[in-house]
């Protein structure tokens, strides 16, 4: 994934986590430290509030087959 210049280190954000549908707050913090944007996690947390994101429950993570501990996102708008 290429990085847009023009593009605001969130919506940088955002285009990664609706190219990747679920994704882990460990794969935001990543992709987040790689263009410089130390609080990725906390605009996960603020899209989830606004309704952007949301959080998957345990038993939508089980179902998923996913079985770490860490929060699990998936992008709905």
């Amino acid at each position: 994934m290429t990085n847009d210049m023009f593009k605001s280190k969130s919506d940088q954000l955002l285009d990664f986590c609706r190219s990747r549908g679920i994704f882990g707050t460990s794969d935001a913090n990543q992709f987040g430290y790689t263009i410089y944007l130390n609080d990725a996690s906390r605009y996960v947390r603020l899209w989830v509030k606004k309704k952007v994101m949301r959080k998957l429950t345990k038993y939508e993570m089980t179902q998923k087959g996913i079985t770490s501990k860490q929060a699990y996102y998936e992008v709905v708008a």
